[in-house]
């Protein structure tokens, strides 16, 4: 039985969401007659069976990763795992977080729309580094393991984490601060809701201002001129439409004829190797391309062209249920690791953060996703693992050192 805590109901309300997302766009191509998103204004040209189906295998990603969630939340083990000091951490967490402000500042480092950042050779082994320290991964682990009674760190860690966000033109950096707010303050947004839904009701009558501002800065820190949307079709047809990959899941058999002959031309293992460059970026350079990449001329802007897990896996059955098989394990089974790796992180929040964790790469299905989040997390075990050491090293010295004072 599962202990319905404040965190566990914040994860559900998460899932849930998801869900609606994928509902929305399902609603908006039956009624609009197009699809959303990546694809918004196409025309949609399937039958409600169809689409129906792709809606319900959509969703399914969701519910595996919520039901792995459940099972390591239920599951009580006796394991070895580290025990984290917060004062020990706090501040090297700070450090990673003021150093990605600086080098997007100085070299436009991973800048949505920017070309490729431009530093000396031994900067870019620096930087390159340092981007394996992911700041949305330690500022969750950070803003998780401060008490709540300790706001003035919290901000900070939150304030750190918007800058990072909006100086890289990345405004999804709010929704996942969001959904950090959901996970451990539950109960408190839910009070918030009851006493003063007047003013919730008011932000949602203007939330198509705030999104359509919040659009317009963010193309003036792209440098970007997206094609301004009207209000009626900017709520589920752009925002929502983004956040639900049902449109280029049922494109992928809106024009099956077209993206089967495409996928027979990957081998078996283009997954993998997808997986691969987010280890090293030397199959690129040989002139491998993952199917997110192949298929980008296809979408109406050329922006993206995320097919989603439920997209990569259909994608994959049209080169070969070897290949579908293969990277169905492989998506289940890097996800897997990364519960186990965090489960050995001693603090109250490791299974919510390995489900955060996961929900990017559910909704786009990339392979380089995956896998970045599985060798972030390796990272972030070691580099714990190393301060749990040195801490234990250095108590171990005092305390010689406290031993020959009294000889």
């Amino acid at each position: 039985m599962i202990k319905k805590e404040e965190a566990y109901k914040g994860v559900r309300v998460i899932f849930y969401l998801n869900v609606f997302y994928i509902l929305v766009s399902y609603l908006y191509a039956i009624f609009v007659g197009s699809y959303n998103g990546d694809f918004l204004n196409v025309s949609v040209n399937l039958g409600l069976n169809f689409l129906t189906l792709i809606a319900f295998f959509c969703i399914l990603p969701y519910w595996v990763q919520w039901k792995i969630y459940k099972y390591f939340k239920k599951k009580v083990k006796n394991r070895k795992s580290i025990y984290i000091d917060i004062h020990y951490v706090k501040n090297f967490v700070y450090i990673i977080l003021l150093l990605h402000v600086f080098i997007t500042i100085i070299f436009g480092v991973n800048r949505v729309g920017a070309p490729p950042y431009e530093a000396p050779a031994v900067i870019k082994i620096f930087i390159q580094i340092l981007l394996r320290f992911n700041s949305f991964l330690w500022g969750s682990f950070l803003f998780f393991l401060l008490p709540k009674k300790n706001k003035g760190a919290l901000i900070l860690t939150i304030f750190l984490m918007l800058s990072i966000g909006v100086l890289r033109g990345s405004f999804g950096i709010i929704y996942n601060i969001f959904l950090l707010f959901l996970i451990k303050y539950f109960n408190s947004i839910i009070r918030i809701i009851k006493k003063k839904m007047i003013f919730i009701l008011m932000g949602i009558a203007f939330f198509p201002v705030i999104v359509e501002f919040a659009y317009s800065q963010r193309d003036i820190i792209r440098n970007s001129n997206e094609k301004k949307i009207e209000n009626e079709s900017l709520i589920a047809g752009k925002l929502i439409g983004r956040m639900s990959s049902f449109s280029n899941t049922a494109i992928l058999v809106d024009n099956v004829f077209v993206y089967f002959l495409l996928a027979r031309t990957f081998d078996n293992y283009f997954y993998q190797k997808g997986m691969l460059v987010a280890i090293s970026t030397s199959y690129e350079e040989r002139g491998f391309k993952p199917p997110e990449k192949v298929l980008l001329p296809d979408t109406p802007d050329g922006s993206s062209f995320m097919l989603g897990t439920t997209g990569i896996l259909i994608f994959s059955l049209y080169n070969s249920p070897i290949a579908f098989i293969l990277n169905l394990c492989s998506i289940i089974i890097v996800s897997l690791i990364i519960y186990g790796i965090l489960l050995r992180i001693k603090f109250k929040y490791n299974k919510e953060l390995a489900y955060l964790l996961l929900v990017a790469p559910t909704l786009s299905g990339v392979a380089g996703e995956y896998a970045f989040n599985l060798i972030i997390v390796v990272i972030f075990f070691i580099t714990l693992f190393i301060f749990r050491f040195l801490q234990k090293l250095i108590k171990y010295e005092n305390q010689i050192y406290r031993h020959d004072l009294h000889k």
